[in-house]
This record gives C-alpha cells, structure tokens and sequence, in this order.
C-alpha cells in the first residue's frame, strides 16, 4: 500500500488505464479479451516506479554528505 502512495504518478497512471478498459467493456467498445490486455498493463504500472524520484531517508542524506 506505501507504494501506491510513494509512487503516485504511476498508479494513477495504472488506475486509468484499468478504468478506461473497464469503460469500453461496458460501453461494447471493447472485449474482454481485448481487456484482458489493458489489466496486464494496469497491474504492472501498480508496480512500477516512478523515473528520477529522490526520497529523504538515511542513504539520500549520506550521498550529499560524500559529495558536497
């Protein structure tokens, strides 16, 4: 759950994707088959990492002090 929160800009990205696909099977735009691929996407995204992301923790905190 921390990181759906940690890394907000890809879960968002990953819930509009499952949403929009869940859209078009209701709409008969799309089959589940078809969506079926979109979920595959939106789950991965839950598990992807947002790029260039710095975090405040003990490590962020040593890597100035090395390099000033």
């Amino acid at each position: 759950m921390n990181r759906i929160w940690r890394f907000w800009k890809t879960s968002l990205v990953a819930l509009a994707v499952i949403m929009t696909s869940l859209v078009l099977v209701w709409f008969e735009k799309a089959t589940l088959m078809e969506v079926a691929f979109f979920l595959a996407t939106g789950f991965l995204g839950f598990f992807a990492k947002d790029p260039k992301v710095f975090y405040k923790t003990k490590d962020k905190e040593n890597m100035e002090n090395e390099h000033p």
